[in-house]
């Protein structure tokens, strides 16, 4: 009688480990792979709102040949093509995600521009002067390019 035909065929704990070990250094590299994606999804809608932001501003600017006094005039006043900004965006990397940026003015003979942060569409600055510029506010962190978000 041959005696191989007696044994049960199945998997050594050896080979279970090393499987085991295998799935747990994958899962090891996955997972920060995930994060570096949520966060570049997160500066791209930093950028598209900081993009569309200006272009409102900019495009205010050419309109009316000033730069509006608050950012509820770009919410309020529809051209013929529409609303300059037809929402106020929500700041993605804030923690949690805000209306909250900083807005700029540059007064006549000023060498740098004086920023102020802003929680609504509503908040001007506190001189009266016109904004000319937006950003993410200070200390909110760096992108993935090393550079600090305020300076995007």
């Amino acid at each position: 009688m041959n005696s191989t035909k007696n044994l049960k065929k199945a998997f050594s704990l050896i080979e279970v480990l090393i499987a085991t070990a295998l799935l747990l250094i994958l899962s090891l590299i996955a997972v920060p792979i995930l994060d570096i994606s949520d966060q570049r999804e997160r500066e791209e809608r930093l950028r598209l709102a900081l993009v569309e932001m200006r272009s409102a501003l900019n495009n205010h600017r050419q309109k009316h040949n000033t730069f509006p006094s608050s950012m509820l005039v770009l919410l309020a006043t529809p051209t013929a093509g529409g609303f300059y900004l037809r929402r106020f965006p929500i700041n993605p990397v804030t923690s949690p995600p805000q209306t909250r940026w900083d807005i700029a003015s540059r007064t006549t003979g000023s060498a740098s521009d004086h920023w102020e942060t802003i929680l609504s569409a509503g908040d001007t600055l506190t001189d009266g002067t016109p904004i000319v510029d937006v950003r993410c506010p200070e200390n909110i962190g760096t992108g993935i390019n090393g550079i600090p978000y305020q300076n995007w």
